[in-house]
This record gives C-alpha cells, sequence and structure tokens, in this order.
C-alpha cells in the first residue's frame, strides 16, 4: 500500500467534508447560487443557527423534486439537526472552558494531558522560527510540538513553550498519544521519516522507535494519525487510513500483547459497532484499557465530527458508542478526549471555532464517568410520565367513587385507600432501605477502589524513586565513586559521597539525620586503622564563589569534627573546600545540581 505523508493536523483540520459538502462542476447561474446557499446553510449551523439552516436545507428540498441525491443529503443535515436539537435540549452536567494558552487564533489541536494536568502538549500552528521554513514555502507554518505547564494547581493561567528539535523540526510534526503515566508521548514525524516516535518530552531526545516496539501495528503500510496504550502496554488501540479490511476511511485497530511470550498480535478492527463508513479517529484510553474515547462522523453526530465513549464488554465485545452529548460537543467538529491519568479529573479535547477558519481551541471538561445511553435516558423518561400518568388516574378514581358512594361506603372506601396507603408507605420504606443499602455498597466499592488507587499510586512512587536512585548510583559508578556500604577492600584512591548527610540550608551544621551515614565513615575507620582521608565539600555554580567556597570547605570541616568527637586521630583526617571547581555532572539540570552539592573523602594513605 502507498504510503500516505500528511502531517496529522492537516487530518484533522480538514473536517469541513464531514457536512457533505457538493463536489464542484459546471452548473447553471441557478445551480450556483444554490451551491452557495447551500455552503452558507453550513456556516450557520456550525454557529449553532439551526433554524436558519433547517429552513434553507427544506427550501431545497422542495425545489430538488427529481434529484434523488440532493434529497438524500438534506434529509441527512436535517436528521443530523434533530439529533442536535435533542441534545441541546438536554444537556450534559458538565462545564465546558478553554484553557487560557489556547487562545491565541491559530490551529491548537490533539491536546495531552499528564496525570496530575500540570502539563499538556498539543500540536499547534503558531508563528515560530521553525515554522518560517515551510511558511517561505508553502504559505502555512509547520505544525509543531508546544508543551503548557500550569502555573499553579487551581490556575488557568499556562507558560508555554515550543519542543526544539528533535520533537519538532522545520516539517510537519504533530502529537498523537501520551503514555499513562505521563511521561512520554507519541509523536507524529511528518516527511522526515514515516512513523511515529514515542519521546521522552523533559531530555527531548528519541525514547523509542515505535517501528520497532510495536511491529505488527504495521507503521508503513498506513497512515495512523493516533495512539492509545493501556498502563501495563498489553493492549495498543490506533487509528489509521485506508488499512486493508477496515470499514471506512479511517477504522480504529487494536494490537494485544501475547501474556506468554511478550509479543504483540496482528491488527484486529473493533467491528462495525464502533467503525462505521466515514472516520473514526483521535482515540485515547483510560489505563486499565477498558474504556475509550474517540471522535467519528459516522455515529449520530450534532454535526461533523462528535466525540463518543465505548467500554469494553469482555475480551472483542464493545458496547455500542455513546455520544458525550452537549456542551462537550457542538454543531461544529470537536476531536480528541485525552483523560489517560490515574484517577482523571478532566477531559481534553479540540473544538472547532465556528467564526475563524481554520482555527481549533482546547477545551476542557469534568470526565463524564456516568454517562447515561440514549436507551437509559429514554427508559427513565418513560418511567417518570409512566408514574406521572398513574398518580392523576388514581386521584381521579377517588374522586369520582366518592360523588357516586353513600357515607357509609365512602368511609369503607377510605378505610381501604388508607389501607393501600399504608401498603404503599410500606413498600416506600422498604425500597428506600434497599436504596441506602446499595448507596453504602456502592461507597464501599468507591473507598475500596480508592484505596487501591492510592495504593497503586504508591507503587508506581517506589518504583520511580527505585529507578532514579539506580540511575544515580551507575552514574557514580561510571565517575569512580565506591559505595560505602559495599566498600571492604579500602585501598588509595578509593573515594566515596556521603549520599546521606544532610545539612541546614546555606550552612554547614550537620543534621541529626544524617548521623547513620557518619557513623558507617567512622567504623570504616575504626576498622581500617592506617588510612588517611581528605574529607572534602563541593557546591554547584549557584551564587557566589566565595560563599560557595566557605560553605563547602565548613561543611567537609563539620564532618571531620564530628569523626574527631568520636575519637579519630585529627592527624588522619584533612579537610578541602573545592565550591563549584570539581563537579561530576553538568549543572544545567536538576539532577546535575544535586549531584554537584556533596561531601566526599577520598583515601590518601
Amino acid at each position: 500500500m502507498k504510503k500516505i505523508i500528511i502531517c496529522l493536523a492537516c487530518a484533522l483540520l480538514v473536517v469541513f467534508t464531514a457536512f457533505g459538502a457538493p463536489r464542484k462542476k459546471d452548473v447553471s447561474e441557478a445551480e450556483t447560487t444554490q451551491n452557495l446557499l447551500y455552503r452558507q446553510s453550513l456556516d450557520l449551523y456550525k454557529k449553532g443557527n439551526i433554524e436558519q439552516a433547517k429552513a434553507i436545507w427544506k427550501q431545497t428540498m422542495d425545489v430538488s423534486t427529481t434529484d434523488v441525491t440532493q434529497r438524500a443529503r438534506m434529509t441527512s443535515l436535517l436528521q443530523m439537526a434533530e439529533y442536535a436539537e435533542k441534545k441541546i435540549a438536554n444537556p450534559e452536567d458538565v462545564e465546558r472552558k478553554m484553557i487560557s494558552a489556547s487562545d491565541t487564533g491559530s490551529a491548537d489541536v490533539a491536546p495531552l494531558a499528564t496525570g496530575d494536568e500540570l502539563t499538556i502538549y498539543f500540536t499547534s500552528r503558531r508563528k515560530n522560527p521553525l515554522g518560517e521554513k515551510m511558511y517561505k514555502q508553502r504559505g502555512i507554518y509547520a505544525d509543531n510540538v508546544y508543551r503548557a505547564t500550569r502555573t499553579s494547581y487551581t490556575s488557568n493561567e499556562w507558560e508555554v513553550e515550543l519542543l526544539g528539535p528533535p520533537v519538532s523540526s522545520h516539517d510537519h510534526d504533530g502529537t498523537a498519544g501520551i503514555s499513562a503515566d505521563g511521561r512520554n508521548i507519541f509523536v507524529y514525524k511528518g516527511s522526515s521519516d514515516f512513523g511515529f516516535f514515542e519521546m521522552d518530552p523533559i531530555k527531548g531526545t528519541v525514547y523509542m522507535d515505535l517501528k520497532k516496539k510495536y511491529p505488527s501495528l504495521k507503521l508503513g503500510d498506513a497512515h495512523i494519525s493516533s495512539i492509545a496504550v493501556s498502563e501495563d502496554e498489553r493492549i495498543v488501540i490506533y487509528s489509521a487510513y485506508e488499512l486493508e479490511g477496515g470499514y471506512g476511511e479511517s477504522d480504529l485497530w487494536l494490537v494485544e500483547k501475547d501474556v506468554y511470550d511478550g509479543s504483540y498480535g496482528e491488527p484486529v478492527n473493533l467491528g462495525p459497532t464502533i467503525n462505521t463508513l466515514r472516520d473514526e479517529i483521535s482515540v485515547s484510553m483510560t489505563p486499565d484499557g477498558k474504556t475509550i474515547f474517540f471522535a467519528s462522523d459516522g455515529h449520530p453526530t450534532m454535526g461533523g465530527y462528535d466525540i463518543y465513549r465505548s467500554r469494553r464488554i469482555g475480551d472483542s465485545v464493545w458496547e455500542t458508542p455513546v455520544n458525550l452529548g452537549h456542551p462537550i460537543n457542538t454543531t461544529a467538529n470537536d476531536i480528541y478526549y485525552f483523560s489517560v491519568a490515574t484517577n482523571p479529573k478532566h477531559g481534553y479535547y479540540s473544538s472547532e471555532n465556528p467564526y475563524s477558519k481554520g482555527v481549533y481551541d482546547i477545551y476542557y471538561v469534568d470526565i463524564l464517568s456516568d454517562i447515561l445511553s440514549d436507551t437509559e435516558k429514554a427508559a427513565m423518561e418513560k418511567a417518570a410520565a409512566d408514574k406521572a400518568e398513574a398518580e392523576r388516574l388514581e386521584k381521579e378514581r377517588i374522586a369520582l367513587e366518592a360523588r357516586k358512594q353513600t357515607e357509609s361506603e365512602a368511609r369503607k372506601r377510605e378505610e381501604k385507600l388508607k389501607a393501600e396507603a399504608a401498603a404503599r408507605d410500606a413498600a416506600a420504606r422498604e425500597r428506600e432501605e434497599q436504596l441506602r443499602l446499595a448507596a453504602a455498597l456502592r461507597e464501599a466499592e468507591a473507598a475500596a477502589r480508592e484505596a487501591q488507587m492510592k495504593a497503586d499510586y504508591a507503587a508506581r512512587e517506589d518504583s520511580i524513586k527505585n529507578a532514579a536512585a539506580n540511575r544515580e548510583a551507575e552514574l557514580l559508578a561510571k565517575k569512580g565513586y565506591q559505595d560505602i556500604n559495599s566498600l571492604t577492600d579500602v585501598k588509595v584512591g578509593d573515594k566515596v559521597i556521603l549520599k546521606n548527610v544532610f545539612f541546614e540550608i546555606g550552612k554547614a551544621t550537620i543534621l541529626p539525620e544524617s548521623y547513620a551515614e557518619l557513623e558507617k565513615v567512622y567504623v570504616l575507620l575504626v576498622n581500617n586503622p592506617n588510612i588517611r582521608l581528605e574529607v572534602s565539600g563541593h557546591t554547584d555554580n549557584t551564587g557566589r564563589r566565595a560563599t560557595n567556597m566557605k560553605l563547602s570547605e565548613g561543611r567537609a570541616q563539620s564532618v571531620t569534627t564530628y569523626l574527631k568527637a568520636k575519637g579519630i586521630n585529627p592527624g588522619r583526617l584533612s579537610v578541602k573546600g573545592y565550591g563549584p571547581d570539581v563537579p561530576i555532572e553538568s549543572n544545567e539540570s536538576t539532577l546535575g545540581r544535586s549531584l554537584n552539592r556533596r561531601v566526599e573523602f577520598i583515601v590518601i594513605k
């Protein structure tokens, strides 16, 4: 199959056809006017002027008595408008907000939010130095990857930066997915090399070539615009154009890891319940791999692309997609709904600005964890109507019988009605108790889920801390440092960093939690009575040099003072403060500066 080299944002922004725009052809002046009116009706509809658009479509049907194709198109648009009116009349209980970083008048799409929602990666055509090259050649800025960092947990203010090479280039590059822990993003590289790359957004370096990691995705055979991976990396779901065996132009596909050999199987189409004859794109997934969100213009839609949710039932069955409704979806195009974090609170997505051509903004809404399907809503509405009708008929029956019967018969009926009312009250109390017990069970289950999520979070944090400690240990080993816990055969030149010796900020005063580490040095000197140590202090390059030199020597002196107080011969210890002059790592990173602030010793005799 021929490779489709197309940028991610281009694929997302070319959505006008979702409204069924007619093809151009040689037509009469009257037909040209009709086509112009048709395009105007689509603009009106996108802007929410549904009644005006419907009037034009109905008028078009009236004059198109013999044009079967035109009448079918108008019928489809009128059905779409009716669906939108129902959704708008019964909105979801959520608030839709635009992130301030997106209000720039440019196309911002494919937002990827980290679990703490403090960082969002997205694709944009904003004016920037990297995009200038393509602008001069084609008149448009290239799609590039940006990072927006929230200024505080409660603020809607963001600091935005362009992620330069290798994440972004002079060509089209776009966000396509994010890992469940938010530490890696999938980036589509337009024409530098066909395929996706998993990027480390902090270091800005290529982390993994997905052609090698997921060979069964057939990256060279189809254009893949989005990808979602479960937290355990067992399930991968992606949207692909023109992959053989699909139902429409773009379908959702699944590959699953074999639990025995760790290999990924062949792509499996999610089937006609999910995929239609048109586009299913912009897929994202909850960490457990059981729920997906995606955009489609093939399912019942309010207009263009809408966002849907579907849950996995068993191994291969998916529930009928649920339209997330209004105000999440609008009469314009709505794409991407990412909620991949652990315990997510919001979903982030792109929505078309119908008043500015080619402009998309990024919005966020509350996660809808208990969205009712249309069938469930209809059942609830019918039950409420039936109850109201039954109550009305009951009142009429009582009034009619009271007028026809004598006082004696009326008393008997009254007693009967009281008994029936008591029975109903008893039944109501029983139902209320059942509901109370069910609510208590749900609360207990929610508490258990919350406890499990906290435990999972703690486990992940421990894993991250252990990985960081291992990386630090490997780095120090490469620099020639020994671990004091495993230092047995002591020889001249051995050097050790006292990793667990701590001081008051900006001072040479040793904190009590340092004593355990200092006791190890003391034991080493006692067990090796013939060795001498040079104890040296070091700082990073932050601040004044003279201050750093004094501080480093003072901290080294505090360590030797402690050891002398324990009975170590002062002649076996020498002190040196090097300040920032002997770094072991670059001061350009937080980790490097942390490693450079240290007290160490070297065996000099």
